[in-house]
């Protein structure tokens, strides 16, 4: 699929891990790089992201991510700001060096520099940028020049900078990226089609609340298991990203820990298959099935097939307790297994 010319795309500047006093504000998000992004109102661009917008996470020197946001919420809050003692500005003071002074830029300065520029508390509105159920992980090393280049704007200073996902999908050549850029303009597509999707007749309908537990850290569990195995789904081969989940060898709702050695990745059928024990792995790591499966050809042929990799000792144990824990069910009793 080809990106869409009104594809709208935005830089991040992600920056766990610089120093605070580096900042110009003195103030730290809580930014987590697979799930979401956080920014307030004296941000340039902080009204302009919206659900369906693609964006592409960097730390100044490499692409770190890519996702396409999901949800932007807002509200009120309180940032700690700091502002010149000469002009009174609380924007772009800085230091250019962890222990040297203070220098005021404000448009191109009144240029004071100190070592105490004054602090207060000032309100402002909060936001933040859900992505977690897209995000991709990237490795990427492409030049400063050209990620500036595909931007809409020549100011390198912007933590959002518009971005043109035309020009920054040209970037993406060798496969590993292809793959992440065909996966997002997916994810878009799919977003902005539930978005503009009208029915010609409203059928009865609606929501009811509920209460749900979400799982913290699936995201990045996801994004692991691709670093670990590639787009390749361990019991049927190579498949594409937006196809595979992370899937557990453990019971996840029992546990509730994103052990290390404790997931595989699986098309979304035979995950909930292997989730129901309808599906095991044997001891000679191969893949066993239920009788009640091999009514269907396509299942019929994964039986006695062997994984796509060779499991470690701690997958072993794990497959060894699936097994276990479903013979003691039965092949076709369902137990909670997510």
């Amino acid at each position: 699929m080809q990106p869409a010319e009104n594809t709208r795309a935005w830089l991040l500047t992600y920056r766990d891990g610089v120093e605070p006093s580096l900042r110009s504000g003195g103030h730290t998000y809580d930014d987590v790089l697979s799930s979401h992004y956080s920014y307030d109102s004296n941000v340039k661009n902080c009204e302009k992201i919206r659900p369906g917008d693609i964006v592409v996470l960097w730390d100044t020197s490499n692409a770190l991510g890519a996702s396409v946001v999901s949800s932007v919420t807002s509200g009120p809050g309180k940032k700690r700001m700091r502002y010149c003692p000469n002009c009174g500005s609380p924007r772009n003071i800085r230091r250019r060096s962890e222990k040297g002074p203070f220098i005021c830029e404000l448009n191109r300065g009144c240029g004071h520099r100190t070592m105490h520029p004054r602090y207060d508390w000032t309100d402002l509105t909060v936001y933040s940028a859900d992505y977690e159920e897209a995000f991709l992980p990237l490795s990427l090393n492409i030049p400063k020049e050209q990620v500036h280049a595909a931007c809409d704007n020549d100011n390198k200073r912007l933590s959002i900078r518009g971005l043109s996902w035309q020009r920054f999908s040209n970037l993406l050549q060798d496969a590993p990226s292809a793959a992440v850029k065909r996966t997002l303009d997916l994810h878009a597509h799919r977003f902005t089609k539930s978005i503009d999707f009208a029915y010609p007749q409203e059928p009865p309908g609606g929501f009811s609340s509920v209460m749900a537990r979400a799982r913290i850290g699936q995201a990045s569990f996801r994004a692991k298991l691709i670093s670990q195995f590639g787009s390749v789904c361990a019991f049927t081969g190579p498949s594409p990203l937006a196809t595979l989940e992370a899937a557990h060898l453990y019971s996840y709702a029992a546990v509730g820990l994103h052990h290390e050695h404790g997931g595989i990745l699986l098309r979304r059928d035979l995950h909930s298959l292997f989730d129901q024990g309808l599906i095991r792995v044997s001891s000679a790591h191969a893949i066993e099935l239920d009788q009640t499966l091999l009514d269907y050809p396509q299942y019929a042929l994964l039986d006695g097939k062997s994984l796509e990799f060779k499991p470690n000792r701690a997958m072993q144990k794990w497959f060894e307790t699936h097994r276990t824990q479903h013979s003691e069910q039965g092949w076709s009793t369902q137990i909670s297994w997510s």
